[in-house]
């Protein structure tokens, strides 16, 4: 018989009574190995193959503005330039991805690979629509103002303030092995200030306040991972993205390579969809299980609340473990949704 859990949602210590057994610790130090390594590398071949291509941008970029009456007292020219930059990056990150798994939605592509829903975790037309008009206004009018006002020239200040090189000349991008280092840095803490970020939120006072519009979605779609309260905002996302960036003083095409992976991954997480035992999954260029473990968080709402080191260190994994994990839970959906 399975033990008993809190109810769903408002609880940042969901664990069962009698509690699962979690398993040898090198299984999921493995994991969370592999990880640490996988993400970093790939984030760093992808700056490597833009690298040109930002040169290219920035002395374009910089051939242009003499001829432009961009002058503001606190905001510059590069600041600009780190705002288009980066406005792109995410734009064209949620455009391709989120494009991609509307049509598989749309024409029942690869579903083989879709977490199965019944129809209470569909959300309404009222509820997408909500969404995407979100989406919008922090894309075009939100983001963008806080990248020209605040960080572009947070980055730039830094830099200067600590006599180290402009964080937007080409010139002084840093070599492969700085930039795998700081893509290890940023992504270690990343995933360490979302995590307890996010289990804060699962608080009773702070759920029902906050958190409970982002679980508005019971079976998520990848545009989903951006809808949320502004103060979620802040605690699982600014916080996290930015801070690394902030104390390595990063590269501004480093920002734009980080934001471009990381969303990448977000998407993925909240798509709906697991890719586990595809040819993408074996070359390590998806992220299957993450995929699963966070679309368990919103559809059963009982713990998984970021990396799953983290979950397994904290205790806060007991439902998904007594499930059998990723292919625990996809067989249960399969169940529920009457597949053979």
């Amino acid at each position: 018989m399975p033990g008993r859990l809190p109810p769903p949602g408002a609880s940042a210590c969901p664990r069962l009574s009698p509690r699962p057994e979690y398993g040898p610790a090198w299984h999921y130090l493995m994991r969370a190995a592999v990880r640490l390594l996988r993400f970093p590398l790939l984030c760093t071949v992808f700056h490597i193959l833009t690298e040109r291509g930002y040169a290219k941008a920035y002395v374009r970029f910089a051939s242009l503005m003499p001829h432009t009456p961009f002058r503001m007292w606190w905001a510059q020219p590069d600041d600009l330039f780190f705002t288009i930059g980066l406005s792109l990056s995410i734009s064209v990150v949620w455009l391709l991805e989120n494009g991609f798994f509307m049509l598989c939605d749309r024409y029942s592509l690869l579903q083989q690979y879709k977490l199965r829903r019944v129809p209470s975790m569909q959300p309404s037309a009222s509820l997408v629509r909500t969404t995407l008009l979100n989406s919008a206004l922090s894309h075009l009018i939100i983001g963008p103002a806080l990248m020209l006002l605040v960080v572009g020239p947070a980055l730039r200040h830094l830099a200067l303030a600590r006599a180290l090189p402009s964080p937007v000349l080409p010139e002084t991008l840093p070599s492969w092995t700085t930039t795998w280092l700081n893509f290890t840095v940023a992504f270690f803490i990343n995933e360490v200030i979302f995590y307890f970020g996010h289990r804060l939120l699962h608080w009773k006072p702070l759920y029902r306040t906050i958190h409970k519009q982002h679980h508005s979605y019971v079976g998520t779609r990848s545009f989903a991972a951006e809808y949320a309260h502004p103060v979620e905002d802040v605690l699982t996302a600014y916080i996290p993205f930015l801070l690394g960036i902030v104390l390595m003083n990063a590269h501004f095409h480093f920002v734009f390579c980080w934001f471009f992976c990381k969303l990448t991954e977000t998407y993925e997480s909240h798509s709906g969809y697991c890719f586990a035992g595809s040819w993408l999954h074996w070359f390590g260029l998806t992220n299957s299980s993450i995929a699963a473990h966070h679309d368990f968080h919103h559809t059963r709402n009982q713990g998984n609340f970021g990396w799953e080191i983290l979950d397994y260190l904290c205790g806060t994994m007991d439902e998904w473990v007594r499930l059998g994990g990723r292919d625990g839970y996809i067989s249960q959906l399969r169940a529920k949704a009457g597949d053979k």
